[in-house]
């Protein structure tokens, strides 16, 4: 029996199960921010289902993202 023809499929699956995984992980990491962004709204004063609170949610999920680039991109050039 060909070792190939056994080994290519495995990988195949293996490979595909991975993009699953980190598929997963990021709406799980989008979820947690979502909920962050909601949770420091309501802590504002904001009321939910309004078009306030929904760009008072757009605004925070930006910042975190935006500071997390910048936060990245230090420890990044501390390393170099």
């Amino acid at each position: 029996m060909n070792i190939k023809l056994v080994l290519i499929p495995f990988l195949a699956v293996v490979s595909l199960s991975g993009c699953e995984t980190i598929k997963q992980l990021k709406a799980e990491n989008d979820q947690r921010l979502l909920n962050r962004a909601k949770d420091s709204c309501i802590s504002y004063g904001f009321k939910e289902s309004t078009d306030s609170f929904s760009h008072c949610i757009q605004k925070e999920i930006n910042e975190r993202k935006n500071r997390a680039a910048i936060e990245s991109a230090a420890k990044e050039a501390n390393d170099k």
